[in-house]
C-alpha cells in the first residue's frame, strides 16, 4: 500500500488555491477513471515556544510550588479541571494540551489563570518576565 501525497493551500473567497497545483494536477491524471476520496482538513496553528515556556515556567509552577507539587503533577491537575471530555456511553477522558490550537492553548491558560487568580496566585503576563533564562 503506498501512501497518498498531501497536497496542502489556503481557501480565499470559498475557492481552494493549491501551493503545488500543478503536482496535483499531475497526480490527477495517475488517478484516472478510479474512485478517490477526497479529505479536507484545517491546519491547526501549533502553540509557540514562547507560550509553552510560559505556561511552564508561571502558569504550572507558580500554584505547584505553592501545594507541593511536581510541575507534571500541576500539569495533569490543570488538565483536569479544563480539558475533561465526557460523552454520553463512553468513558470519561482528558484531552493533550498538545492537541490544541495556538487559539484553544489560549483559552485553556485563561482558564488555568483565572482558576490560579481565584486561589490567589498572582500569574505575571509573558510580557513581564524574562522567558530567555533557563532555570
Amino acid at each position: 500500500m503506498s501512501l497518498s501525497p498531501i497536497f496542502l493551500g489556503i481557501v480565499k473567497k470559498g475557492k481552494l488555491i493549491l501551493n503545488n497545483q500543478d503536482g496535483f494536477d499531475k497526480y490527477l491524471l495517475t488517478l484516472e477513471n478510479k474512485g478517490i476520496r477526497l479529505i479536507v482538513k484545517r491546519i491547526k496553528k501549533e502553540r509557540t515556544l514562547r507560550q509553552n515556556k510560559w505556561y511552564w515556567s508561571c502558569v504550572v509552577k507558580i500554584p505547584a510550588e505553592h501545594y507541593g507539587y511536581y510541575p507534571e503533577e500541576m500539569h495533569e491537575a490543570y488538565k483536569f479541571m479544563f480539558l475533561r471530555r465526557m460523552e454520553e456511553g463512553k468513558p470519561l477522558t482528558v484531552k493533550s494540551t498538545t492537541s490544541l490550537s495556538t487559539v484553544e492553548f489560549n483559552e485553556y491558560i485563561e482558564r488555568c489563570r483565572q482558576w490560579a487568580a481565584e486561589q490567589d496566585f498572582v500569574i505575571p503576563d509573558p510580557e513581564e518576565i524574562s522567558l530567555d533564562k533557563t532555570d
